[in-house]
């Protein structure tokens, strides 16, 4: 499956060169919800996209960060002591305390600005503000408001992300243990 999208990103980017269409590959994204992105195959892809492109970044999109009116885009990459211990083919929990990298370690988030032309600029000041289309949009503003749920909603989402992580875990080491 990755041969295919591989292949896949080099037929678009000689179509796109047919065209006169920069076409410099920088990474790849992927969209989540509540920051359930990390995972092997994430691991895997982006170390397969560093290896032949140094510099090259995962944009990670979350939809439910951009309905709070937040920027819901990060910037990943694998930092090079991971990139390291990966490359050495026994990346295992114990291989991963033995390095002294952390779950945290993994990944450096690069920061990401966002600009707009001065044509765009003023459009948007001359655009009215919208009012919310869906209902979710109303909570999210709501949630602004009120503290005491949005400290509830972070603890939440650590609790699930733990979980996710405990989860992986426990697949993992009864894999190793069959």
């Amino acid at each position: 499956m990755l041969e295919d999208g591989a292949e896949y990103q080099y037929d678009m980017m000689r179509c796109l060169r047919e065209v006169n269409v920069d076409n410099n590959t920088v990474g790849w994204y992927q969209s989540t919800y509540l920051g359930s992105h990390i995972n092997e195959a994430l691991v895997a892809t982006q170390y397969n996209y560093q290896e032949s492109i140094p510099k090259c970044v995962c944009l990670v999109w979350d939809p439910l960060l951009q309905a709070q009116g937040k920027l819901g885009i990060k910037a990943l990459r694998l930092s090079n002591e991971f990139m390291t211990l990966y490359k050495s083919q026994e990346f295992t929990l114990d291989s991963l305390s033995k390095s002294g990298l952390s779950w945290e370690d993994i990944f450096e988030q690069i920061p990401v600005t966002v600009t707009n032309s001065h044509l765009i600029k003023g459009w948007l000041l001359q655009t009215p503000p919208r009012q919310p289309a869906c209902p979710t949009q109303m909570y999210a503003k709501k949630a602004d408001k009120e503290p005491f749920l949005e400290k509830n909603f972070e603890c939440m989402i650590e609790s699930i992300d733990q979980l996710s992580q405990d989860s992986a875990r426990f697949q993992y080491l009864s894999l190793i243990h069959i």
